[in-house]
């Protein structure tokens, strides 16, 4: 059975959501290769006005629990001056045991001149987390082969 790698992807609409739609279209097509050792399954979720990226996390990882996937990674794009959200987003992310999930928090989307290249950055960063558990596996596997 291969590990399987959940992409929680919150974005405030409309200001994030043709990022958010981007970054889930190049990941779908840019980790195709990697299929084979890491299934990828990303989950966009719309965060309404005045709504909490954080409660919209809450929510998802306590249905993820129930199906146990073996990895997390929550990249959240928040408009504009939210530095309280920030906060709740990482240390959500950084209290979940017993390991915490791979968090990325970007704000001011609309402000960076390239954001095309931000969403290469961040498919680079799952790719790496897709393909860093399959070498962790193969390292712990191969002293026993030789034994």
């Amino acid at each position: 059975m291969s590990r399987v790698l959940t992409v929680l992807l919150t974005y405030d609409d409309p200001e994030c959501g043709g990022a958010a739609d981007a970054l889930v279209d190049h990941l779908e097509r840019d980790t195709a290769v990697l299929e084979g050792h890491c299934q990828l399954s990303v989950k966009p979720i719309q965060v309404l006005q005045n709504g909490a990226h954080r409660d919209a996390l809450y929510g998802s990882l306590q249905d993820l629990f129930q199906v146990k996937p073996q990895d997390i990674y929550v990249i959240s794009f928040l408009k504009d001056c939210q530095p309280e959200e920030y906060r709740k987003v990482n240390e959500l992310c950084s209290s979940v045991r017993p390991t915490p999930v791979q968090c990325q928090v970007l704000t001011h989307l609309a402000n960076y001149n390239d954001v095309g290249l931000i969403i290469r950055n961040l498919v680079r960063l799952v790719m790496d987390e897709m393909t860093k558990g399959e070498a962790v596996r193969s390292s712990t596997e191969a002293p026993k082969s030789a034994a």
